[in-house]
């Protein structure tokens, strides 16, 4: 980011002063910018995870830290693939392609369930959404993360009440059949 502690000559009634003005009054305002930016990125309630073209984490918020079990200086400068389980990939179909130009395979912009993995090695299930960020001649990646654990147990005992209520549907049916028939 900017360097904003450059020391800038008094400002003065003429053209000059004018100028040192108008440029500290443009730096304040990007500082501010910036200072937003990082507050949005730091404190939102998502994990966010910048990562450049090659994969490699540039940029982690505590919410990932939370998320996955790993410090930010732990990520920082190392691939994404510390917490996608390179031993089960098959769960994560074509994750890689999403740091990729691939002409059928686009994920960018669409959120995937995938299976993360934390700093202890276990296993989560997790929705991904990857934006892709373009600057002036460089692209970065950010990586929405949200640990949808708890969804996932609240699907599976949903499903396992509907085919509970199915079987007994079903068994009533086949009891007032057999009873229609004697």
């Amino acid at each position: 980011l900017g360097n904003f502690d450059a020391v800038l000559p008094p400002a003065s009634k003429d053209a000059l002063g004018n100028l040192v003005s108008a440029f500290s009054l443009m730096r304040e305002s990007r500082k501010i910018s910036e200072s937003k930016l990082i507050a949005i990125f730091d404190n939102s309630p998502d994990a966010f995870i910048l990562l450049d073209t090659d994969g490699i984490v540039t940029n982690w918020n505590d919410n990932a830290a939370d998320i996955f079990g790993y410090t930010k200086e732990e990520v920082i400068g190392k691939s994404f693939n510390m917490v996608m389980p390179d031993r089960r990939l098959d769960l994560n179909p074509g994750y890689i392609k999403c740091y990729q130009k691939a002409e059928n395979y686009n994920v960018i912009g669409v959120i995937r369930e995938v299976v993360g993995q934390r700093k202890d090695g276990s296993f989560f299930p997790a929705e991904f959404k990857t934006g892709e960020i373009i600057f002036e001649e460089s692209s970065a990646y950010i990586v929405t993360v949200r640990d949808i654990t708890e969804r996932k147990g609240s699907e599976a005992k949903l499903l396992q009440a509907m085919e509970v209520a199915e079987a007994a549907n079903l068994a009533k049916s086949a009891f007032l059949s057999n009873m229609s028939h004697e």
